[in-house]
């Protein structure tokens, strides 16, 4: 098994170096997950430029909440508790929204009667225009979301696995760990010539 892995570390503001750390042990009520692909969230450009939401950023971090992985490791407390095993996939799903007003202005009106609008992204004060009619006709439920449990997550891998809907064309930018930072620009806009809809990094790559 192995005793090492990597990580893209945020040293400072739009700062990141790669580095080696060793891998915990595995106890009787741990996991050990290993990371097939990581999400570029729409906030993450805002913690690699060192935005500040509650208080100054920690330095030195460890970005990537959106992650998809096997279980390398589990002790037996833990796999009798949730009847998984080595191997199995596990999904941190996390719903990312265009963060943009007109995100929200072409989504609202594909709901359909009765459905629930949910907005789980952050639009940065920006003010979107929304018709409200749509919502009283059609009582549409709108829900505001800034984080998840497990009791969100496990539909939602379902969903995943079901096969039903093509996900992975979602994605239109793979990049190696090594490119973590050029993946986080691309996902915030900034390179000329690219329009990315999903990023995700490699860590294999």
């Amino acid at each position: 098994m192995k005793t090492k892995c990597r990580a893209m570390v945020l040293v400072s503001p739009e700062t990141m170096e790669m580095r080696t750390f060793d891998l915990p042990e595995t106890g009787e009520e741990d996991g050990l997950l290993e990371v097939e692909l990581v999400g570029v969230c729409g906030s993450d450009p805002g913690i690699f430029r060192g935005k500040q939401t509650f208080g100054p950023r920690p330095f030195p971090i460890i970005m990537g909440h959106e992650i998809v992985g096997r279980i390398a490791a589990m002790g037996r407390g833990v796999r009798e508790r949730h009847g998984v095993v080595e191997g199995d996939r596990m999904a941190d799903v996390v719903m990312d929204v265009s963060g943009h007003p007109s995100g929200a202005e072409l989504g609202l009106p594909l709901v359909g009667r009765r459905g629930t609008f949910i907005l789980p992204g952050l639009y940065k004060h920006q003010k979107a225009s929304l018709d409200l009619d749509l919502v009283v006709t059609k009582e549409i439920r709108v829900q505001g979301v800034y984080s998840h449990d497990s009791r969100a997550v496990r539909p939602a891998i379902k969903m995943a696995r079901s096969g039903k809907y093509p996900f992975e064309e979602l994605i239109t930018h793979t990049l190696p760990l090594a490119q973590a930072e050029r993946a986080v620009r691309l996902a915030a806009g900034e390179i000329e010539g690219e329009s990315p809809l999903k990023v995700v990094l490699d860590p294999k790559g």
